[in-house]
């Protein structure tokens, strides 16, 4: 059962809540704080005792994976090697996820190239998973660190999972990232290439009608 406070002790409280979020390094534990309200039941305070002194015994042991975590935003980019047929019901939503070209069809499905893959739902994880494993690859100390600290905490994690699969596609994303560096030197070796084309060829017209 929750406590209720007077004016002076909910002031208080809520700026001991201020202080301990300020302290805090990830979003999701100043969500999991909400939990520790105020309450009388003596049982809850007993385990919310039980566990903080636990959790306590673990802080300098988490300090130095703390540093390395950081929330990990998916960033979604547009394919232009697939399109994705839609039911018309679905057309809009299809249409807002700005990630392929989208048609209207019977059914909801992927085409990349010759390949046909059938969509139960439509959400961008099915529809460019290339996205999220890059996403992920790039944070992949950001895993590690969260693995260290649910291990600790929890006792488990099931980010190693993760990790694990991410990594049987890491040489291939890493190959996939050179062939695009080598993509841009070239671009730019040709618009070097042109620009010195056209100096010349301009030179030589004022030579010619000099």
């Amino acid at each position: 059962m929750k406590l209720k406070l007077n004016p002076d002790a909910r002031t208080i409280y809520k700026q001991i809540l201020k202080e301990i979020v300020s302290k805090m390094q990830l979003e999701d534990s100043k969500k999991y704080l909400e939990k520790f309200y105020p309450v009388t039941d003596r049982n809850e305070i007993i385990r919310r005792q039980k566990y903080l002194k636990n959790g306590f015994t673990k802080v300098d042991s988490l300090k130095k994976h703390l540093s390395g975590i950081k929330r990990i935003k998916f960033k979604l980019k547009y394919f232009s090697d697939r399109i994705l047929f839609v039911e018309e019901k679905n057309y809009e939503k299809a249409l807002k996820l700005g990630v392929c070209k989208v048609e209207k069809s019977y059914d909801n499905y992927l085409v990349i190239g010759r390949s046909r893959f059938d969509l139960e739902k439509l959400e961008p994880y099915l529809i460019v998973p290339e996205c999220y494993v890059q996403t992920l690859l790039e944070n992949k100390r950001v895993l590690e660190s969260l693995t260290a600290v649910s291990q600790k905490v929890h006792g488990k994690s099931i980010i190693p999972r993760i990790l694990d699969e991410i990594s049987k596609v890491e040489e291939i994303f890493l190959r996939k990232k050179k062939i695009e560096e080598l993509d841009e030197i070239v671009l730019r070796k040709k618009e070097e290439l042109n620009k010195k084309i056209e100096e010349v060829v301009k030179n030589h017209t004022l030579t010619l009608s000099g």
